[in-house]
């Protein structure tokens, strides 16, 4: 996030671009991943090419966390600053109320 928000304050074009692409892939990745396994991580390999390898990242010295607290704020915070550029072949990205209705119920229903 801390990349992301350097290059979108610059106020330089490009980088501003840069970041809104930074964003709108760990985006596509983190809902991809909470479509296909109905958690939230703590941390996303988005470097990969395959969608089944954006599940959880690895690293660290310990397992990776499930719902863990701030990478559910970086995401509602880029969807509020990108999600009007969020779109896929399919479907658009739904609204932070959506989000967080989903991440609530999923929550609640464990």
């Amino acid at each position: 996030l801390q990349v992301i928000e350097g290059f979108r304050t610059t106020g330089d074009p490009k980088l501003m671009k840069v970041a809104e692409q930074m964003a709108t892939s760990w985006l596509s990745v983190t809902y991809q991943s909470f479509i296909r396994t109905h958690a939230m991580f703590e941390k996303y390999n988005v470097s990969s090419s395959t969608s089944e390898d954006n599940a959880a990242g690895g690293g660290g010295e310990y397992e990776v966390q499930t719902g863990f607290g701030w990478t559910n704020g970086v995401i509602l915070d880029l969807l509020d600053k990108y999600g009007d550029k969020m779109a896929s072949s399919l479907t658009r990205i739904p609204s932070i109320t959506t989000v967080v209705a989903l991440i609530g119920l999923r929550y609640l229903i464990d």
